[in-house]
């Protein structure tokens, strides 16, 4: 089969449209992407299904596919609207100045004890001059200029923590999806780069499989687990594979901006 004709079939025998739809899946939700999301254990499935002495010839036709899939308008229709639609809320606003909401809140607190006092009639008038003498202290200590200075501190570093959280919230979605959809594919390659460059591949690997025949997973003599999907990822796919893969990417790099 030529490079030509398996990119109109799509990428390792899957459907074009289907293809489509896993990648665009994996577009709307990059953060969540691992071994049981569909557009990886599609993949997966794909690639069982090809003879091993096929396969990394199918991967680099793969990315040649998903090269040109990622360049066209409708990828980055696709792109520019998850983009939007994971965009953080804006920034709190608030309908009162800092002076405004402080006396807001002090005149909350005195209009409670004047409440309060309406309670006076069902005390024993025993009582009553002690706890009058405790509204008072109460009414001073909302009358302290450090009470007000207290709130007034309260009220800043709330609206500061607001404000921190939106701008960090802003911060992540323009990491996880840059404006330009070029980038966003390039720190989705460099990701899978990093991930893939200490596999160690001499490690034997007993496969997984589910009762229709699908890899699900592996078991391996590993010190401890993988430190990443796409290792784990990477292993069940084995060296070939992967090389073909590094190799694609590697070219697909050089054409990205940084």
């Amino acid at each position: 089969m030529s490079l030509q004709t398996a990119a109109a079939a799509g990428p390792l025998g899957v459907a074009d449209a289907t293809a489509r739809t896993l990648l665009n899946g994996a577009a709307r939700e990059p953060r969540a992407i691992g071994t049981m999301h569909p557009f990886v254990a599609g993949v997966r499935r794909a690639y069982q299904r090809l003879p091993e002495s096929a396969r990394a010839a199918a991967v680099t036709a793969a990315f040649a596919w998903a090269k040109a899939y990622v360049s066209s308008p409708a990828f980055t229709t696709v792109y520019a609207a998850a983009r939007q639609r994971a965009k953080p809320i804006g920034a709190s606003t608030y309908e009162l100045t800092v002076d405004q909401e402080l006396k807001k809140d002090l005149d909350q607190k005195l209009a409670e004890i004047e409440e309060s006092k309406k309670g006076l009639a069902f005390i024993p008038e025993a009582d009553r001059a002690q706890v009058l003498v405790a509204f008072k202290e109460a009414e001073d200590r909302v009358r302290d200029p450090e009470m007000a200075a207290f709130l007034r501190k309260e009220i800043e570093a709330r609206r500061a923590s607001d404000a921190k959280g939106s701008h960090d919230a802003a911060a992540e979605w323009n990491a996880t999806f840059p404006a330009d959809v070029r980038l966003f594919v390039r720190q989705e390659l460099e990701r899978f780069l990093t991930a893939s460059t200490k596999i160690d591949f001499t490690i034997p690997i007993t496969l997984i499989k589910n009762p229709a025949g699908a890899i699900v997973g592996f078991v391996a003599p590993l010190e401890g687990p993988s430190e990443s999907w796409m290792e784990a990822e990477c292993m069940m796919a084995g060296q070939d594979m992967v090389t073909a893969a590094r190799a694609a990417v590697d070219e697909w790099l050089k054409e990205l901006p940084r």
